[in-house]
């Protein structure tokens, strides 16, 4: 017989459990890329690509999330040498955190991405956070559609918004821990508790930006804490390598004032994308998740 619990995470009214019962896990593109094991808070990609264009998807947890930490983890393979539409592929992929996720009545989804990969041509880890709207399920596989872009960054399949990590910097990550490359993205919702809430928690201090995410990357664990009691954050380790906003406008979830921090739940979840050609390992894992709760199978 196979038993469920629930984990609460965070502060959560009986209400709001009731209210997220029976979800589904949001699923697109490449059904195979992912693998979600069942505390629905991790996953793994261990995947080769043996067609001639790229090959992306990705799956939601369980449940609607205010906001959380990820740790991502790239295990370093061999690149295939290979040449696309006169480009030398130079990565196995992107693993990415998505988040934001609102499917529409169209059944068209809008989304926004943080993600990650390893140039192995320039020995350079390059990341890039963007929002993309009416993406129908069917064609993620082919292509990105009608990206809006959040950050001011180029737009998705034109080039990494930034560099994160120089080689100098991978190459000591790579002496430290051989073959594989550890991230840490934080998701952070920013906004009031409430509408008759005089100050913004703890970490989520971006006033007049109410509805706006704060997006950050970490070379080692920033040991982000959520408090159990309200939505305040702290940090053990908080120098980030790099911050990024995806302003309100480019939210799906629209904040309420009237409802606060607590209208801006929505998918998050693993995002990732094989090249032409290569393989691409690694894992992800959730934690402090704010909001809602996760079933995990006993």
């Amino acid at each position: 017989m196979k038993m469920v619990k629930k984990i609460l995470l965070g502060t959560l009214a009986v209400a709001a459990i009731l209210s997220f019962a029976g979800c589904q896990r949001e699923t697109a593109g490449n059904e195979d890329l992912i693998q979600v094991n069942s505390a629905s808070s991790k996953a793994s990609i261990s995947y080769t690509n043996d067609g001639d264009s790229v090959t992306r998807g990705f799956k939601s947890l369980n449940t609607k999330h205010l906001d959380a930490i990820c740790k991502i983890e790239m295990k370093v393979t061999d690149l295939v040498d290979k040449t696309v539409e006169g480009s030398k592929i130079v990565s196995n992929g992107t693993m990415g955190y998505i988040f934001n996720i609102v499917k529409g009545a169209d059944e068209k989804y809008a989304f926004s991405i943080a993600g990650v990969r390893y140039n192995q041509s320039t020995g350079e880890v390059q990341a890039y956070v963007e929002s993309f709207s009416g993406i129908e399920a069917a064609k993620l596989e082919d292509k990105l559609e009608g990206g809006v872009v959040a950050t001011g960054l180029p737009n998705y399949g034109q080039s990494y918004g930034f560099t994160l990590l120089d080689k100098a910097a991978v190459d000591a990550l790579l002496t430290a821990n051989p073959g594989k490359i550890t991230l840490w993205i934080d998701l952070v919702a920013n906004g009031k508790a409430s509408a008759d809430a005089t100050a913004y928690p703890q970490g989520r201090e971006r006033a007049g930006k109410d509805g706006s995410y704060t997006v950050s990357f970490y070379a080692t664990d920033p040991a982000r804490k959520s408090s159990a009691t309200n939505y305040d954050l702290t940090y053990t380790n908080p120098v980030a390598l790099k911050t990024c906003y995806v302003e309100a406008d480019n939210v799906n979830a629209k904040y309420d004032a009237t409802k606060g921090l607590t209208s801006m739940q929505s998918d998050v979840g693993f995002y990732a994308n094989v090249y032409a050609g290569q393989t691409l390992e690694g894992t992800w894992e959730f934690s402090e998740i704010k909001k809602e709760a996760e079933e995990i199978e006993e």
